[in-house]
């Protein structure tokens, strides 16, 4: 069995995606009562925080489990990234930093250990870029290094990730 040092007081519900990183754990702006499926209309009182958004950033839509990148930030809007969308109606959102290779304090470079709440498939991005599905990953801690968790061909579910130190 493999040893692993987590950071445990830190972790972050996994929304699978087959384009984009686990992002960092800690949200850098969250509110409730956005409108819009592309362009993200944000409530008026978080000038503040959105502010601290920035073009690349991880969106979650917590009402709906959706994923995507931020494209652009004007005013009080939040644009997502090319051919993403969200479902209509108003969502509650969270924005994380996403990781990346060259710092600016938002890298996960050692990737995280997920823990699988619900039995199933899952599809990861290994910390050297290679893709592997683990069939029949039982209630538990997967404790294998990973940096993304793959909407196609994950079938486990209630995921959570908790950086690995």
């Amino acid at each position: 069995m493999i040893q692993v040092s987590l950071q445990g007081n830190k972790a972050i519900k996994v929304i699978p995606s087959d384009t984009i990183l686990i992002p960092n754990i800690l949200p850098i702006f969250s509110t409730t009562a956005v409108t819009g499926t592309t362009a993200l209309t944000i409530p008026v009182g978080n000038v503040d925080p959105i502010l601290s958004v920035k073009v690349g950033d991880t969106v979650y839509n917590t009402t709906n489990n959706e994923i995507a990148l931020v494209g652009s930030v004007a005013s009080m809007t939040i644009n997502l990234a090319a051919s993403a969308s969200f479902t209509a109606g108003a969502k509650s959102i969270v924005v994380y930093q996403t990781p990346t290779a060259a710092g600016g304090g938002n890298t996960q470079l050692n990737g995280y250990i997920i823990y699988v709440g619900v039995t199933g498939n899952v599809s990861v991005v290994m910390m050297d870029g290679s893709t592997v599905v683990f069939t029949a990953v039982p209630v538990g801690w997967f404790q294998i290094p990973v940096k993304q968790v793959n909407a196609t061909g994950t079938t486990a579910t209630s995921i959570v990730a908790v950086p690995y130190l």
